[in-house]
This record gives C-alpha cells, structure tokens and sequence, in this order.
C-alpha cells in the first residue's frame, strides 16, 4: 500500500528545523511503537542541514513516515507551521508537540492513545488532553477552536489557553515518558536567546504595560544566569518596540489574567485513575503495556 492510500486514524504531527543531530534517534523512538492506524507527518520548515536527507532515508524504512518540506519564510513562525502539520493529517485524531530533540520511551504512545479514549468515553464531548510532551485531541475540533496562532514561542500555551476558556483542555499527569537528546553548547545557547526575546516580545503583544511591571522587578530575575538577565534587559526594549508594531495577542475573557488560567489547570488535572473518576469513569489498566501501567496508573 503507497502512502497515498494509506487512512490512518491517527495522526502524529511533528516539525523539524535543523535538529539533524538528534533527528534520526528521535524519530525512530517514535516510529517503532507504531502500527498501521498511525502516521507521523514531519514538516519540515526549510532546514539548511542535512535533515531531509535523513527523513527521506527514514521514509523509506518506515512507511507510516510522510515527510512535507516547505521553503523557509521569515513570516511563518512556528505556531504557522504547527497547523500547516495537523491540516495535512489524514487521521481523525492528532498528536502533538513530540519533538525531534527527544527520545520517547517503548509503547507510552498506544498507551497515552488508549487513556485518551477511555477519557473519551466518559467526558462525553471535545477536549485536548495535555500530557508531558504529548498532547491529542480530534483535528477538526483543534482546528475548530484552535489552531495555533503564528508565534514563534509559546504558541502551546496560547492555544491552552484559549481550549480551557471553552472548558475544552484535560491535564494528565504523569511521570516522564521521553529524554531530551543533547544538544551542542551553541544550541543551547541560541535557544536560549531566541527563547528569551521571543517571550517578552509576547509578553508585550498581550500587555504592553508589563514593561513597566519588568522594569521594576529586576531584582526578582537572579533566578536565570547572568548572561541571560543581562540579554533580557538589553532587548526589554527592542521586544516592546517590536510588539508595537505587530498584531496584539488577546485571550478571551476569563483566561485574559494570568492566574485564571492556572486556576483552571489546577482543577482540570490528575492521574489517570483521578480523572477517570471525576468523570465517573473507572481506568481500566489492564489494556496497558507493563511500562504504560508503569507509568500512567
């Protein structure tokens, strides 16, 4: 059967970006615990390195693999290129932000597909179930009441935020089901930075009063390194004037304050057996892999 022909129920969408270095390992943790009713769509964002080349060999070792390759665009940020992901999915359910820097570990994705059914089963209507490092929900629902807005960081935590206004995000806990791959001294470091300006840069779109609100509590940034602290206050200026300049972030209502929404997660959380149970639902464990029951019950 081609990869055209092929009608997965489930879609993994995942985004690349020059992670060549940890990409191949990656995947394959990925690609090993699935089975026909999958797919991993990797869009790949234009990389300068050698990651298509390794996607390509991979696609042919594995045919749940599809690879779509854009051109590189300035004005795509990753939020962009997130839904550009789960539109080109074939499955009625999508899973999200597995990443290619990190290595999952045996059968936890059959598993965490099977607690968010059996959640399903029981809430009775849409929702996003946010794991650790794992995410899933219907695609026509996310694209629906999402998608992901054009932001380079925090485009997740923006989409959370808008799905629990409408009662619609489900935080499962969990011990951790992957490692992060290591990454060169550089990685780290321009991460790092882009991290940082990309943060205050939506911090303003949101508020452009919080400048005044950082400006005053300098003191209070001794948790971060130095190097760090001391880029944050050069660009506190450059992400304002930025901000000025692009469209403002508004969240609805009764997630616009940055507390409501943690109020909301915290009461909208649990283990899977909690979860079960305040849904009226009873987990059952026993469908689970020995390392799923391990983990999730």
């Amino acid at each position: 059967m081609t990869i055209t022909e092929r009608n997965p129920k489930y879609s993994i969408c995942t985004i690349n970006y020059n992670m060549a270095n940890t990409l191949e390992v990656a995947l394959r943790s990925v690609l090993d615990q699935l089975d026909e009713r999958f797919e991993l769509v990797l869009v790949d964002d234009g990389s300068s390195d050698s990651s298509v080349e390794i996607i390509k060999a991979l696609e042919k070792e594995y045919p749940v693999l599809r690879l779509v390759a854009l051109q590189r665009s300035r004005q795509r940020k990753l939020g962009f290129t997130r839904n550009i992901s789960v539109e080109e999915a074939k499955g009625e359910y999508v899973l999200l932000q597995l990443d290619c820097d990190d290595e999952y570990g045996p059968h936890v994705i059959p598993d965490f597909v099977n607690i968010f059914h059996q959640l399903e089963a029981c809430v009775g209507r849409d929702f996003y179930l946010k794991g650790r490092k794992i995410n899933m929900g219907r695609k026509e629902f996310l694209m629906q009441f999402g998608p992901y807005r054009n932001m380079a960081r925090a485009s997740d935590i923006d989409l959370w935020k808008r799905l629990a206004a409408v009662d619609a995000y489900i935080k499962l806990d969990h011990p951790p089901i992957m490692r992060r791959l290591p990454k060169t001294r550089k990685q780290r470091a321009t991460r790092a930075m882009n991290h940082t300006w990309h943060i205050l840069n939506n911090r303003f779109r949101y508020n452009p009063s919080l400048l005044f609100n950082l400006l005053r509590n300098i003191e209070k940034w001794s948790k971060e390194s130095l190097t760090l602290n001391i880029y944050k206050l050069i660009m506190l200026l450059p992400a304002y004037v930025a901000a000025k300049f692009q469209e403002p972030l508004v969240l609805p209502a009764n997630m616009n304050a940055g507390k409501k929404f943690g109020v909301y997660r915290s009461q909208h959380r649990g283990s899977f057996k909690e979860l079960m149970k305040r849904y009226e639902g009873e987990a059952d464990c026993s469908v689970l892999s020995e390392k799923g029951k391990e983990i999730f019950c």
